[in-house]
C-alpha cells in the first residue's frame, strides 16, 4: 500500500486580478479580468500531491459559507479525502491576488478560518510511517502538535516556512525537510537570529537553518533553480526556462510533488527533480489549485527535456 501524504494546513478562495503591472504604494491599476480560484497553501499542496499520484488526506479548517462549499467540493473533485475536513462559523480564508503581465503577484491573505484549525486525533489513528506536509498560514501551535505527532509516528514531517516567521525551535527540531524561497530563508534567520546579518551565498544560509544534522534545507531560488543541502551534499537544480503566466502557487507545486515522491521512497535527488519540473508547468498555467499538473504531464516533460 502506498505511503500517503497528510497536509495539515490552509485553504482559501484566490480573487485573481490580471493587471498589466503591479501597482506601486498609494497606486490604483486597472485590471483586465478578475477570477475565483481554489487556493491556500495547504490546499494547493494536498491538490499538487494528489495530481502527483499518492492518497492524500487534508486536515483544514473551512468556513460555513459557500465559499466553504465550493473549496470542499473543488478538493473532492481530485480525490483528496477530507474526512477530517473542520467548518467553522466564520468566513472561509480568502487571498487577494494581482498578476502582471510576467506572471509575477502580490499576495494580501484574510485567514478566516484557518485560523480556527484544531489538531485532530484523526491524524494520531491514521498516520504511520507516512509524509506530513505542513506550512506557516495556520497557527503554529497546531502545526507544531501535528509535527510532534508525526515524529512520534515514524512519519517523515516536511515544513514550508511560508510565510516567513519566527519559527520556534521546539518545531524545526522535530522537521525533517524545511523548503523555503531565498526571500524567506533570509526574513526566516532575521526573525531566529535578530541582529545578525544572514549569509550571502545560499548554501551557507541552508547550514544556518538547519538545527540538526540529519536535516534537509531546500530553498527555491526562482529562476536560479534550487539549491538543496543533505548531508554535507550541496544538490543545485537548474530552473527549467518555460514561458511564465503565474507563479502564484509554483512553490505550493514544489511542496506537493516533493511529498508525494519521498512518500513514494524516491531519494531526494529525484524527489527535487521532479518537484522542480512539476513547478516549471504550473507557472505555465493561471491560478494555483487549478493549474497543478498530472503525474504524467509532468514524466513527458521530464523526457523532452532530458532527450
Amino acid at each position: 500500500m502506498a505511503a500517503r501524504v497528510f497536509v495539515a494546513g490552509s485553504a482559501n478562495m484566490d480573487i485573481v486580478a490580471s493587471v498589466p503591472r503591479l501597482p506601486k504604494p498609494g497606486e490604483t491599476v486597472l485590471a483586465s479580468a478578475l477570477a475565483t480560484l481554489p487556493g491556500g497553501k495547504g490546499a494547493n499542496q494536498a491538490v499538487a500531491a494528489a495530481k502527483a499520484g499518492s492518497p492524500v488526506t487534508f486536515f483544514g479548517c473551512l468556513g460555513l459559507d459557500a465559499l466553504g462549499d465550493v473549496l470542499a467540493a473543488f478538493l473532492q473533485s481530485v480525490e483528496i479525502d477530507l474526512a477530517h475536513l473542520e467548518r467553522a462559523a466564520c468566513g472561509t480564508g480568502t487571498a487577494l491576488i494581482a498578476v502582471d503581465d510576467y506572471g509575477q503577484n502580490q499576495i494580501a491573505i484574510f485567514p478566516g478560518a484557518n485560523s480556527s484549525l484544531r489538531f485532530s486525533e484523526g491524524f494520531r489513528q491514521a498516520a504511520r510511517g507516512d509524509v506530513l506536509l505542513c506550512q506557516n498560514e495556520c497557527p503554529l501551535d497546531v502545526v507544531r502538535e501535528y509535527a510532534q505527532a508525526a515524529r512520534r509516528q515514524q512519519v517523515t514531517v516536511i515544513h514550508n516556512a511560508a510565510p516567513a516567521v519566527a519559527l520556534p525551535q521546539s518545531l524545526l527540531e522535530i522537521v525533517d525537510v524545511l523548503v523555503v524561497n531565498d526571500d524567506e530563508a533570509v526574513q526566516c534567520l532575521a526573525l531566529m537570529h535578530p541582529g545578525t546579518e544572514a549569509p550571502r551565498e545560499v548554501a551557507a544560509m541552508a547550514r544556518a537553518l538547519r538545527v540538526r544534522a540529519d536535516q534537509i534545507i531546500i530553498v527555491t531560488l526562482g529562476a536560479d533553480g534550487v539549491v538543496a543541502l543533505a548531508g554535507e551534499r550541496i544538490i543545485h537544480i537548474a530552473v527549467h526556462r518555460v514561458q511564465v503566466v503565474d507563479t502564484t502557487g509554483a512553490g505550493d507545486c514544489f511542496c506537493g510533488y516533493l511529498a508525494s515522491c519521498l512518500a513514494a521512497g524516491d531519494s531526494i535527488d529525484r524527489a527535487i527533480t521532479v518537484a522542480n519540473a512539476a513547478a516549471a508547468l504550473a507557472v505555465g498555467r493561471p491560478g494555483a489549485g487549478v493549474g497543478m499538473p498530472t503525474r504524467s504531464e509532468v514524466d513527458a516533460f521530464l523526457a523532452s527535456v532530458t532527450a
